[in-house]
């Protein structure tokens, strides 16, 4: 019954997706087939005589919240074999750049046949869902396998609760399957316990992502980037990180001529339209420099573009100031936590719901400035006239995260105890 319905679903899905992709590769000019290997195909990946946890994050947030759980994971003494699935092309390819040494593979469909297929291939011991990604179709099948499935760094807002309590039914079954949650707050784990899970299972670890922000970086990539873009190193330089359509006209206009504003969009697709905003249009245009595209000319303009992915910790590490994007309208925010890794000052926009533990922690520290619309220039002039301000609020903030680190090696000694393995 299970196959022949989903088998009939997903030969529909299969049809409906095509012109859909097909739409997308003409917007974004890229033909992506990454749903091709969400139908579960692929070669086997070789067990290796250690115990295999599976990771799943669902795309470049997920992944980089692991990093320093998977370098733990990784060690000798671990015992450890770590295979990494994603769902977005984003997370793929930053996957694959992160973590060179491990089989990184697409997550599937939630179908019958592509889970199964999945699943075969993979032989996992254990599967760690990051922050939540939980899908009846795959917690039936695991379960059916007895592969214990667990959240890490989970994380429930209330949007998610919302759509669970129309599907209580369904979410229930999901939930109480699952053999263990990490979650990052106390108001998590209520809301955990709240869909299904039994309160037995649920444990507050913390948030992976105070621990990855803080990494081994090499300064001579952000020298590259400000040689290629041609920033005066000498003059201010705001860096505006994960920025959306609605909101660089408004960044733009914030950032005086004579000041440098370096631009870099969440996504491919939103990069020619922060190049028209910052080039100011026809009415009053300036020059606009873009990553992908070689200098015409050897003066340095106000505006730079960074159109392409995987650069803005580089970028970061360049700034005085650093603008977070996805939160001047209603995306619910970006990470703030690479920026203040590396000691900056930080501006956010009123909408951060995905990020409100990280960020509130931030603001009662004193270590952050939540801004609203409307007084975003006023801060940026406010903070660069004055630089003892600046440094104190990016130490402020450094300091802070900080204080917040050791969810990884929590993480890493569940993850040990529900695989059997013996912990440290």
């Amino acid at each position: 019954m299970w196959l022949i319905r989903d088998f009939i679903v997903l030969l529909l899905l299969i049809i409906a997706s095509v012109p859909l992709m097909l739409m997308h590769a003409i917007r974004t000019r890229r033909l992506s087939l990454s749903w091709l290997r969400r139908l579960g195909r692929g070669s086997v990946i070789p067990p290796t005589g250690k115990t295999r946890i599976l990771i799943h994050g669902v795309s470049l947030g997920e992944i980089e919240a692991i990093r320093d759980l998977v370098d733990q994971l990784t060690r000798p003494d671990a015992d450890c074999d770590i295979v990494i699935s994603t769902t977005t092309d984003t997370g793929f390819f930053r996957a694959t750049r992160v973590f060179p040494e491990i089989p990184v593979i697409r997550y599937p469909l939630d179908f019958t046949i592509p889970v199964r297929s999945f699943l075969t291939r993979v032989q996992p011991d254990l599967v760690a869902l990051v922050e939540l990604e939980v899908w009846p179709c795959f917690m039936r099948i695991c379960n059916s396998r007895g592969i214990p499935v667990g959240v890490i760094n989970g994380r429930l807002s209330s949007r998610s609760m919302q759509r669970i309590r129309l599907f209580k039914y369904i979410a229930s079954s999901m939930f109480s399957r699952l053999s263990f949650v990490g979650a990052q707050e106390d108001v998590y784990a209520r809301r955990f316990i709240a869909a299904g899970v039994p309160s037995d299972r649920v444990t507050v670890l913390g948030n992976l992502k105070w621990d990855s922000a803080v990494h081994d970086f090499d300064a001579a990539h952000s020298d590259t980037l400000a040689s290629c873009l041609g920033i005066d190193r000498e003059r201010h330089l705001v860096v505006a990180g994960s920025t959306a359509p609605e909101e660089h006209r408004l960044i733009h206009n914030a950032i005086p001529m004579g000041m440098q504003l370096l631009c870099a969009p969440r996504r491919v697709e939103w990069f020619d339209h922060a190049a028209m905003i910052m080039s100011g249009g026809d009415d009053t245009p300036v020059s606009c420099r873009r990553y992908s595209r070689p200098p015409l000319g050897e003066t340095a303009p106000d505006r730079y573009l960074l159109d392409t992915i995987g650069k803005l910790r580089s970028a970061y590490a360049l700034a005085d100031l650093v603008i977070i994007g996805r939160s001047f309208g209603e995306r619910h925010g970006s990470n703030v936590l690479e920026a203040i890794a590396f000691g900056k000052p930080v501006i956010i926009g009123p909408s951060y719901e995905d990020f409100d533990h990280i960020v509130q922690h931030l603001i009662d520290a004193g270590g952050i400035i939540c801004s609203s619309r409307e007084d975003l220039a006023g801060h940026v002039a406010m903070l660069t006239d004055n630089p003892e301000v600046l440094k104190k609020i990016g130490r402020t903030g450094y300091e802070a995260l900080l204080s917040m680190r050791g969810s990884s090696a929590r993480h890493v000694q569940l993850l040990l105890r529900k695989t059997g393995m013996p912990t440290h």
